[in-house]
């Protein structure tokens, strides 16, 4: 046993490799047990004979081989997994150049807390390799140096730093902090990993397999920490034959798509759309510290917005308002937030719950004649709203946004006109045919928007 293992999946990158393990080679690891352990994924260059060279400089360096059967990357670092005897694993990238003080950074991190997950930061990630400025800034005989010259530079800072400095560079309580589990600097324990199924090997192609891990080991309890200290910079290179042609499709709609198939749930519904951090960590605070509050049905005669009445053929989205239910019977109804999911599950027998914000369902098309969105969701950012306005109008025949605006002009009041507002421009800009009502009673201005083939 020891105390950390680095695991690095490479594919004919000897020349990238070979900088990440001078870097290792330089680690200041006084009283830190270490391996290193190269999963070579049948690689056709000279990664072999460069890795024997470096088991002169580095001690402990594993140097695992296996035929090349296509991009799995998370069957590589599985097969990483079971060859590694450290208690903390370190996941990196080939091509990476580690500070000096990267391992210990990683080790520290794990001592403070025992159950930790730890998300180290990666300069230059998005950069091209026909950036000659970033090539320029890159010395491959003083790092420190290297260092230097591109962590203060903004456009080659880690890309999700506006995030990081969002939440105070603090993720521990957020409620999706997996979706910063990038596997080119990450670690965890072993025990952690092993107890949840490594990584799962259903993934094909590129992307989402990291943060499926990240995803089980939040959902088993570990806390995730961030330590931008744990510094690493990703060296711009060639996409191999095969892998460009993953990421020249749709990316990782693919893995994407199974992740929400595997899971079906709010966090996989995001994991699509790609708002995890946006709605979970940023819109849903809003939401609340607005005191947003939804469509009251009580103060209306429903037949005043829509002849049907909400049955069995009928969606209802961001719909717990016990107002809203009592025009029900036999709807189906989404709900975002867990508590009042579980308090519909156990009190309306009669309506179909789903955890769920509707941007991506599994419902048919046109399964439904009516979705009724509540004002509860038009506060979303103007991407996810356009999501979740497409989704509508392909589950229903019929669509009708509800808004509600109390009389007694206040800042809260123009801050709904304005999201208001910017709501019909949205449906402008999307090019869907609506029409928009308007009246008042009880000191309460009401407002909908309707689309759909059966809205005229």
């Amino acid at each position: 046993m020891c105390d950390v293992s680095i695991i690095i999946p490479t594919y004919n990158r000897c020349k990238l490799l070979e900088i990440t393990l001078k870097s290792i080679g330089l680690q200041d690891v006084e009283n830190i047990t270490m391996e290193v352990i190269i999963v070579d994924d049948g690689s056709t260059d000279e990664t072999f004979k460069m890795v024997t060279r470096y088991k002169q400089k580095i001690q402990n360096l594993q140097y695992i081989y296996h035929e090349h059967k296509g991009y799995r990357v998370a069957f590589v670092r599985n097969l990483g997994i079971r060859h590694a005897n450290g208690d903390i694993l370190i996941f990196v990238d080939s091509g990476m150049i580690m500070c000096r003080d990267f391992v210990r950074q990683h080790y520290q991190s794990h001592k403070k807390n025992s159950n930790a997950v730890v998300i180290g930061s990666i300069y230059g990630y998005t950069i091209m390799q026909s950036d000659l400025t970033f090539r320029k800034l890159i010395d491959r005989n003083d790092f420190e140096k290297t260092f230097k010259n591109i962590e203060n530079l903004k456009e080659y800072t880690d890309i999700r730093m506006e995030s990081f400095r969002y939440h105070s560079y603090d993720i521990s309580n957020l409620k999706a902090p997996y979706i910063f589990f990038w596997t080119g600097n990450v670690s965890a324990r072993r025990e952690q990993i092993m107890k949840i199924g490594c990584f799962d090997e259903n993934f094909k192609g590129w992307g989402v397999e990291d943060i499926d891990l990240g995803y089980r080991l939040f959902l088993g309890g570990s806390i995730f920490f961030l330590n931008i200290e744990a510094k690493a910079i990703h060296l711009p290179h060639e996409i191999e034959t095969g892998v460009k042609e993953v990421l020249e499709k749709d990316r990782d709609i693919n893995n994407k798509l199974y992740f929400h198939e595997k899971y079906k749930n709010i966090d996989s519904e995001l994991m699509v759309t790609g708002f995890q951090d946006v709605f979970f960590n940023r819109d849903i605070n809003f939401l609340y510290e607005n005191g947003i509050h939804r469509f009251d049905f009580r103060q209306i005669n429903v037949k005043k917005i829509m002849e049907k009445n909400l049955d069995e053929y009928a969606v209802i989205n961001g719909g717990f308002n016990a107002s809203i239910l009592d025009y029900s019977h036999c709807s189906t109804v989404l709900e975002y937030d867990m508590e009042r999911y579980n308090d519909l599950k156990e009190h309306c027998k009669t309506n179909k719950v789903y955890h769920s914000i509707g941007t991506k369902t599994f419902f048919a098309d046109k399964q439904f004649k009516i979705c009724l969105i509540t004002d509860f969701w038009i506060y979303l950012n103007d991407s996810m709203l356009s999501y979740l306005i497409k989704e509508a109008a392909r589950i229903a025949n019929s669509v009708f946004i509800l808004y509600q605006i109390e009389s007694d002009a206040n800042e809260a009041i123009s801050l709904k006109r304005e999201t208001w507002e910017s709501l019909i421009q949205h449906m402008e800009t999307l090019h869907i045919d609506y029409e928009k009502y308007q009246y008042e009673e009880n000191e309460i201005t009401f407002f909908y928007l309707s689309y759909g083939k059966e809205c005229s």
